[in-house]
């Protein structure tokens, strides 16, 4: 029977090749939401937004060059390669972990193609449980990542075996809202589970919840925000895509595919609703 690992690498082993030609980071090769946050008027810009958030609380850390950097669910290794870039004084030495063989292998092509190998590299690992013998990061980001973990309690567990004293969190991801405690209706209920289903993602918690679990790891909250009124929501794709799911999500249609975009729709009716949020998070372990 597959494992919960299994699902997710099969679900970005199939879909990494269409994140990439029809997502909705295609053209500026992420797979990720974009956020026009306050300042932004360029699509680019709204794509490296959250990675221009990790830039800055990088900056802040005191601590020599080299800085040691930890990608939990790297994807294509997008973020590593422009944080480099925009780091340069620091010397950043990065290490990105995905659990896709496809997204590994595409991650160590950019990588090399942008002549980075000695600075940056892709492992093919569950950043819930990393090979031994690697040197603790003064930080980790994890980018729409955190709700593949098994658990809140594993992820912040390996954040913080895999840091330096002093070191510093940052996690961008969905959590419930309040309002997703209440007394839901069945639709309500249905774009939760849907999501967590089609996304393959059981660690959809309430920011008080991580925030819980962050600090029984040993972490140390240092800034939360609400990214949510700067998403890019019911384009005219995605509408176009609740209607296509509306007139077949009764049908027991088969893959990871599909399974993808009904679960991407189910999030966007969710995040209309207000029972979930997108947040950037940054936690610290004491020095």
């Amino acid at each position: 029977m597959p494992t919960h690992l299994d699902d997710i690498r099969l679900y970005y082993d199939v879909n990494t090749r269409d994140f990439q030609r029809y997502g909705q980071g295609s053209e500026h090769a992420v797979i990720r939401r974009a956020v026009w946050g306050p300042g932004i008027v360029q699509r680019a810009a709204a794509f490296r937004y959250v990675d221009n958030l990790i830039a800055a609380e990088l900056r802040a850390l005191k601590t020599t060059a080299p800085l040691r950097v930890f990608d939990f669910g790297c994807g294509l290794g997008s973020s590593l390669l422009m944080l480099r870039r925009e780091l340069h004084e620091l010397q950043l030495e990065g290490v990105g972990f995905t659990i896709s063989a496809v997204q590994a292998r595409i991650a160590q092509q950019q990588i090399a193609a942008a002549n980075a190998s000695n600075q940056l590299r892709c492992l093919e690992a569950d950043f819930l449980n990393l090979p031994p013998g690697l040197a603790p990061a003064h930080a980790v980001f994890a980018i729409e990542s955190f709700v593949h973990s098994t658990s809140a309690h594993a992820f912040f567990e390996a954040a913080a075996t895999n840091l330096a004293p002093g070191g510093t969190l940052m996690l961008c991801d969905d959590f419930l809202t309040p309002r997703a405690d209440g007394a839901l209706d069945p639709a309500e209920r249905g774009w939760i589970t849907t999501f967590q289903h089609g996304w393959v993602a059981p660690t959809v918690i309430s920011v008080q919840q991580a925030e819980q679990a962050a600090a029984r790891a040993g972490f140390e909250l240092h800034q939360s925000l609400d990214l949510t009124p700067y998403l890019e929501l019911r384009r005219p794709r995605d509408r176009m895509l609740s209607a296509l799911v509306w007139l077949l999500g009764q049908l027991p249609i088969p893959g990871y595919r599909w399974r993808s975009l009904v679960g991407g729709n189910a999030l966007q009716m969710a995040l209309l609703a207000g029972l979930v949020e997108h947040r950037f998070i940054t936690w610290r372990l004491p020095p």
